[in-house]
């Protein structure tokens, strides 16, 4: 932001990725990563500074470095370039709260961004496995990989948000709903067994095996298993 009347500097060549060695700034390369601020009259500043911020017009400089995940990332600062000032308490806690609050932007969206690399990597990893997995929370199908959609007869698209039981023949459901209730209580049940799943169409019977444990899913408990056709045994229709 500038004041009316006053030429930005955002789009200057000269100060595009400037070094703050060979640019005269070695001083604010040492203090920032202190925590310390930087302030005062520009022309009471060392030569090499002067050099950069005397054309730009600035007489007084308040300068707050930004720290990101504990570690030193840069600075956010006011300038004067008016009047020689000395600036405020309450401006200097200003600049420092809009310093910290930057930081923690630029942290949150790094998690994000890790977040969402390390989810990709483990999607590819399980797309690339030939079993069915699938997440469960509250009744409901929150992920499932291709193997299993294949399994069932539908995307994945069209299974996530259904509930798990659209999925099991109406004879053994009641067997899969309980030990489902009652590994989510933390009771001792089968952490594999066999069952006839039920295809997409609501008619065609799979036979499969199911391994399950309880996980925590972006923040939630939830159920992740994975189902496997039982060998010699064909689907067939209910």
């Amino acid at each position: 932001w500038t004041a009316p009347g006053i030429a930005p500097q955002m789009d200057n060549p000269e100060l595009q990725n400037l070094p703050y060695l060979t640019g005269g700034f070695a001083r604010w390369e040492d203090i920032l990563p202190q925590g310390k601020i930087i302030k005062g009259y520009v022309n009471e500043f060392p030569e090499g500074e002067r050099g950069v911020l005397v054309p730009q017009g600035i007489q007084s400089i308040l300068i707050v470095p930004i720290f990101v995940d504990c570690a030193w990332w840069g600075f956010i600062g006011f300038d004067d370039c008016i009047r020689e000032r000395d600036w405020a308490p309450a401006e200097m806690d200003a600049l420092r709260a809009a310093a910290g609050t930057l930081g923690a932007a630029i942290q949150h969206r790094r998690a994000d961004d890790a977040l969402m690399a390390s989810e990709e990597e483990y999607r590819t990893l399980i797309e690339n496995i030939q079993d069915g997995i699938f997440v469960i929370h509250d009744r409901e199908i929150v992920f499932v990989n291709e193997a299993f959609a294949e399994m069932a007869g539908a995307t994945a698209e069209e299974i996530v948000g259904r509930p798990f039981t659209d999925f099991v023949v109406p004879e053994d459901l009641e067997t899969v709903v309980d030990y489902n209730r009652r590994r989510l209580a933390g009771e001792d049940v089968p952490p594999e067994y066999a069952f006839n799943g039920l295809h997409a169409d609501g008619v065609t019977r799979v036979p499969v095996t199911m391994s399950v444990g309880i996980i925590k899913y972006r923040g939630r408990i939830a159920v992740l298993g994975t189902v496997k056709g039982i060998a010699g045994q064909n689907a067939g229709s209910s």
